[in-house]
């Protein structure tokens, strides 16, 4: 899964490339499908199950944890849980939700989850551990592998850019770039010029970009997914994994950003071609929000400390929406590295 997920993109100037490339994909796509089939059928016949956790456990904190979930098919289908902690696998389970105890959880600050069972996977986010939703107890960030969090992090200290409303549509999203754009102290924002061109020649070495505007997800179809730029153009997966652009947070508010609920196992949206591109951190959306319900949890965010550190900011906030009986976080995901 990860040699597929981090296979070089081709170059943007040969759409003809490109085309070979998707297919060369969906080939790669079909093999990895089978692959973790045969993996499935193997961990159904031995007692233990071997753990298919790519990741020296030695690169977990002592307050941090792996969540690893992957596609059990062979007779049974469903999934398969690994629990990971620093001194390696220390239990496993068909239900993910059978390893959120409250006892094993205990003195765990970070949790990363690498959701490699799609559709068949629950809104972790929202389980319940004694009561309260599992994003309120730990700083939870989804990853797209387990070795991922050995990847070198970029620097990344340039000026934010702040991109809002491209499609000139979207009055909120105006409204939500300005606000941002002052928040942190750039002044100004891109719109109706935002063409791709222009956004992925000033992309590269951000602190933070901030995309306010239209986005487009296909559970059925993960390589089509994209931002809407100015005069309709396409900031799509293939040019965002081309770019290679460094960046530190990613904050794409519209309403299809991030991996849906239902994404196939290959289910690559922009939230994970950013990270595979480049960025540290990325908070997205995996289900559609109200305009005012965004805009609200957008400030939260922005007010808790969201730029030096997205996960004790996004735990803090859905502290606080609990408190208030606001659902508006339950649409977001936060994807990548946590802060120190």
């Amino acid at each position: 899964r990860e040699r597929h997920l981090t296979a070089p993109p081709p170059e943007l100037a040969s759409l003809e490339a490109r085309e070979e490339w998707r297919a060369r994909r969906a080939e790669e796509a079909a093999a990895l499908f089978r692959a973790q089939d045969a993996l499935a059928e193997l961990l159904d016949t031995l007692d233990p199950a071997p753990p298919p956790v790519d990741l020296d456990p030695a690169l977990l904190r002592d307050d941090e944890a792996l969540l690893e979930i992957v596609a059990a098919g062979g007779r049974e289908g469903g999934v398969r849980a690994f629990w990971v902690r620093r001194r390696g696998v220390v239990a496993q389970a068909r239900d993910p939700g059978a390893l959120l105890g409250e006892a094993r959880l205990r003195g765990v600050r970070r949790l990363y989850v690498v959701d490699g069972a799609g559709a068949d996977t629950p809104t972790l986010a929202e389980h319940l551990v004694g009561g309260t939703p599992l994003a309120a107890r730990v700083n939870l960030t989804y990853i797209p592998f387990a070795a991922w969090l050995a990847r070198p992090r970029p620097a990344s200290d340039g000026p934010p850019l702040v991109v809002a409303d491209p499609g000139v549509d979207l009055p909120h999203a105006r409204k939500e770039g300005a606000w941002v754009a002052t928040r942190l102290g750039v002044g100004e924002t891109i719109g109706d010029e935002a063409t791709v061109a222009h956004v992925l020649e000033h992309l590269d070495g951000r602190r933070v970009f901030h995309f306010a505007g239209h986005g487009r997800l296909n559970p059925d179809a993960p390589w089509d997914a994209h931002l809407v730029l100015a005069y309709g153009q396409r900031l799509d997966v293939a040019a965002i994994l081309a770019r290679r652009a460094r960046l530190g947070l990613v904050v794409l508010d519209g309403c299809e950003t991030g991996r849906p609920h239902r994404a196939p196992v290959d289910g690559l949206g922009l939230a994970e071609a950013f990270l595979l591109a480049g960025a540290s951190t990325v908070l997205a959306t995996t289900a559609p929000v109200g305009d005012a319900d965004a805009a609200r949890f957008m400030r939260s965010f922005y007010e808790f400390g969201g730029v030096a550190d997205p996960a004790g900011a996004f735990r803090a906030l859905v502290e606080r929406a609990l408190s208030e009986g606001d659902d508006a976080w339950r649409a977001f995901r936060l994807f990548g590295y946590q802060s120190s």
